[in-house]
């Protein structure tokens, strides 16, 4: 009787073991396809963005937008701009972008938030970076600690996936007459 048990309590753990495999292998597959929109502009540009929804450690809801504009042969830099509710944090424009790779690696990007608007200033709850003197350094199976300064000298942090990575090289590649991955 007791070896019976023993053996019926052998197959729930291999059938837990089972279970638990499924569930990490299938949390560990990435999408093969990047989420990019594509928004022809006015001036004969084209505009290819992917955005994300993140959290930063308080909580606080950001939306991430990678983008670059093309026309005819050239591409513009990789931007990318983080959005927030108005009055929830105040970024500073003036200070870069710190990303801390899974490696160790600490790479900056350069504040461009001056060039949100040509005609207006920029939101305080706006900033944008220039992603792409560093995009080679980013290796699409990585995970990025990333923390921008605000005005009250604070640091916001939001934790960057390998799909989000993802998707920012796949808008980079974008040329005026491709894009994918």
């Amino acid at each position: 009787m007791v070896k019976i048990q023993l053996q019926a309590m052998g197959y729930r753990i291999c059938a837990l073991m089972l279970v638990i495999s499924l569930l990490f292998l299938g949390a560990t597959i990435r999408p093969a396809v990047a989420e990019v929109y594509i928004h022809p502009d006015n001036d004969g540009q084209m505009l290819y963005q992917t955005r994300r929804t993140l959290k930063d450690q308080r909580g606080y809801t950001w939306q991430a937008v990678a983008f670059i504009f093309t026309q005819a042969t050239r591409s513009g830099p990789l931007q990318l701009r983080l959005v927030g509710f108005p009055g929830t944090v105040e970024l500073d424009h003036e200070q870069p972008m710190k990303l801390l790779t899974s490696l160790g690696q600490t790479l900056t990007v350069d504040n461009v938030s001056d060039q949100v608007s040509k005609t207006n200033p920029t939101e305080p709850h706006v900033g944008q970076w220039n992603l792409q003197p560093v995009l080679i350094e980013l290796g699409d199976s990585m995970f990025l600690d990333l923390s921008v300064s605000t005005t009250d000298h604070e640091t916001l942090r939001l934790a960057i996936s390998p799909d989000t990575i993802e998707e920012w090289q796949t808008v980079a590649a974008c040329s005026e007459t491709w894009c994918g991955s």
